[in-house]
């Protein structure tokens, strides 16, 4: 119980700090601008992940990850594969999903969602054994058709845990 309630503190400061308009128009800015106003916290096969100042709780931050141009082609696979199963993610159930948004703009696609400064052993003593919590976030993702087709990483915001890569979602083939 104890979990969807920091589940839910977790998407009430998201909302809070989330700027869709500010987002869009951070999303089309160079690689270069964004570098030289916000941290680069991240760079993967597919995104490039920058960490966000948020206008209202200073303690919290947001992530904003754009696609790399070749993962942005809508004619790929990998990329309609990935749209499909980014939106399916919002049916799992799982208290180690955060809450997230997925906006584009002509020339991106990218995905804003919070910024866990702490690595994994800093989750609050509620989350312990955290194995359990991710076994069972495996399983409901399985139930919603979903895999996660790559190591599982997660961090944490005030002894939150939560998944930060969702670049490898799959849709299980039936």
């Amino acid at each position: 119980m104890l979990h969807n309630h920091d589940s839910k503190r977790l998407t009430i400061e998201f909302a809070t700090a989330f700027d869709a308009a500010r987002a869009q128009h951070l999303l089309d800015q160079s690689d270069s601008h964004l570098s030289g106003a916000f941290p680069v916290v991240g760079e993967g096969t597919h995104f490039k992940a920058w960490r966000l100042r948020s206008g209202g709780n200073p303690a919290f931050e947001l992530v904003l990850k754009r696609a790399h141009s070749s993962f942005l082609t809508p004619d790929m696979p990998r990329y309609r594969h990935w749209v499909d199963g980014i939106s399916r993610l919002r049916l799992v159930k799982s208290p180690l999903i955060p809450p997230y948004a997925v906006i584009t703009t002509d020339k991106y696609c990218g995905l804003v969602m919070p910024y866990g400064p702490d690595p994994l052993v800093k989750a609050a003593p509620i989350w312990q054994p955290i194995d359990t919590h991710l076994q069972n976030m495996t399983s409901s993702l399985s139930v919603e058709g979903l895999c996660l087709d790559d190591t599982i990483q997660c961090r944490v915001w005030q002894g939150i845990p939560f998944l930060i890569d969702f670049s490898d979602i799959r849709i299980l083939s039936l």
